[in-house]
């Protein structure tokens, strides 16, 4: 399985996770030059969610995937998301950054959901 594939797998878990939890997904994938949104989803407020993912190796994540969430890549998520509430016309609308991470375990993944993660 190549990169691109593994982010399809991982983004898909993510999005199950979320409409499983109450939100409805807006948008998969939204790319702009210099970055992409991997979902934007809906649950009472606009949410843009980061994924990230790292695979076990021997039973040990390399590292952990909160790790690969840093402020240059919370600066491109940023930027893509303010193209997007451009792009949409959404500049009065409220809206928050969740991230969530995946670590593969096996054959599975252990998944955890931080929200509003713009004070991290």
């Amino acid at each position: 399985m190549n990169s691109r594939e593994k982010g399809d797998q991982t983004e898909t878990i993510a999005a199950s996770f979320l409409q499983n939890n109450g939100y409805k997904i807006l948008a998969r994938n939204v790319y702009f030059v210099g970055g992409e949104i991997d979902i934007v989803a809906f649950k009472n407020i606009l949410t843009f969610v980061e994924v990230k993912s790292v695979m076990c190796v021997r039973d040990a994540p390399f590292c952990e995937p909160e790790e690969l969430f840093n402020s240059r890549k919370k600066r491109i998520v940023l930027r893509s998301i303010n193209r997007f509430i451009s792009k949409y016309c959404l500049t009065n609308v409220e809206w928050t950054l969740d991230l969530i991470c995946l670590t593969g375990i096996g054959s599975g993944f252990k998944l955890k959901h931080y929200q509003n993660v713009l004070s991290y």
